[in-house]
């Protein structure tokens, strides 16, 4: 009978922690305090986060690639405005109604 008395005390002990222990997490929102407690749940926790880290390393590297996407644009599109002034002095160059002098200049 004793027996019987301490293991009942020992079970309404462990339901009283776990009853403590969801009411913890209902007042928190928090789901999980453990990985021992549900390792699935738990499991789908971490691939989730980081999931998210990913995207949100993969935002900065998409941000910093248009950074240097616009810069290299900018610096292409100056040498071809050069490209085409040294085109039109050029043909000024081969134009045959100018004279020496003109060419020169």
């Amino acid at each position: 009978m004793i027996d019987m008395s301490s293991n009942m005390m020992y079970h309404l002990g462990n339901l009283n922690s776990e009853s403590t222990r969801i009411s913890y997490q209902m007042s928190t929102g928090k789901n999980q305090e453990k990985g021992s407690e549900d390792s699935l749940l738990y499991n789908n926790i971490l691939q989730i986060e980081n999931k998210l880290r990913v995207t949100e390393n993969l935002e900065l590297q998409l941000a910093k690639s248009n950074v240097m996407n616009d810069a290299a644009d900018t610096s292409m599109s100056g040498m071809k405005d050069a490209l085409d002034a040294i085109k039109v002095d050029i043909m000024k160059g081969l134009n045959d109604g100018m004279d020496r002098n003109d060419r020169l200049a």
